[in-house]
């Protein structure tokens, strides 16, 4: 009976220590993965947003309008792609997106235009056609 208990004991004491690792190793996984993925987007951000602004340096407008015209059409496409909200959405979130539908929308209205990827007007023109994410199946 004794040797029963020192046995439960032990395997008790183990499982709550490999149950305090694993969460640790999870945790520490996952933040890594967040901190990762943030440090690639703000690096994407970067390299994005640097030949805008040497070109708005160098007085060229309309290289700079363009270079953000084709970043809104790939982020529209990126963003409003369906199976990213097949998982579960924050409210918030979701009324971030509709909003942001919703401006780049009314922004290609009063400006609309015709890329030199035609492939990419497809996907855009698929965005509008699908609405606004809140309103996806």
């Amino acid at each position: 009976m004794r040797q029963t208990l020192k046995w439960l004991l032990a395997l008790t004491v183990a499982f709550a220590l490999g149950a305090v690792a694993g969460g640790y190793l999870v945790n520490d996984a996952t933040t890594g993965l967040m901190i990762d993925r943030a440090v690639d987007a703000d690096a994407a951000a970067v390299r994005r947003y640097v030949p805008i602004l040497e070109a708005m340096r160098a007085g060229d407008a309309d290289e700079a309008v363009e270079l953000l015209e084709a970043w809104l059409d790939d982020v529209l496409v990126v963003l409003m792609e369906p199976s990213n909200y097949d998982v579960d959405i924050r409210p918030i979130t979701l009324a971030r997106a509709d909003s942001a539908y919703a401006a780049a929308r009314a922004y290609r209205e009063a400006w609309p235009r015709t890329s030199s990827r035609s492939f990419v007007d497809d996907m855009v023109a698929a965005v509008w056609a699908q609405g606004p994410p809140s309103q996806l199946p």
